[in-house]
């Protein structure tokens, strides 16, 4: 690590778990940013209700401090259907996971899926995995963005 970096981790450490949420809560028309100076996350909102002028305001801050901010992945970034996938595949029975991937298959998997993994009280599980898959996700953010964050 250089000093840059553990000058910064001294001065500024997010919780992970604050660092976890932008993954969780990603939406269409939302774009979450680190800004390294305040150790903040702030929301840049495209929509019709975003407050123009804070928003505005919040973009061109964006715009003209490129390195100052950066930036969490979107929804498009986030692949939860690859997460469910994933979950899917490492289901040790052989009946559960063939239930499941009959549930993903096609439109309405989430749904599907959702509604399976109640059935076969799977549902504790599946959202220990989900944590533990954005857990990783924003482990892995920090260390390619150089974010200090502390668990």
């Amino acid at each position: 690590m250089d000093l840059y970096s553990s000058e910064r981790e001294r001065m500024f450490s997010m919780k992970l778990d604050d660092l976890i949420d932008p993954f969780v809560n990603a939406e269409d028309g939302m774009i979450y940013y680190y800004r390294r100076s305040t150790d903040e996350i702030v929301v840049l909102v495209n929509d019709q209700f975003a407050d123009d002028d804070s928003n505005d305001k919040l973009a061109e801050a964006i715009d003209d401090n490129r390195d100052d901010y950066v930036s969490f992945p979107t929804e498009i970034d986030i692949h939860d259907y690859q997460i469910m996938r994933d979950y899917v595949d490492q289901v040790a029975d052989d009946r559960q996971r063939e239930r499941l991937e009959q549930a993903i298959s096609g439109r309405g998997a989430f749904r599907r899926f959702r509604s399976t993994i109640e059935q076969l009280g799977l549902l504790e599980q599946w959202y220990d995995f989900e944590a533990q898959a954005y857990h990783d996700m924003a482990v892995e953010w920090c260390h390619e963005n150089d974010v200090p964050y502390e668990e």
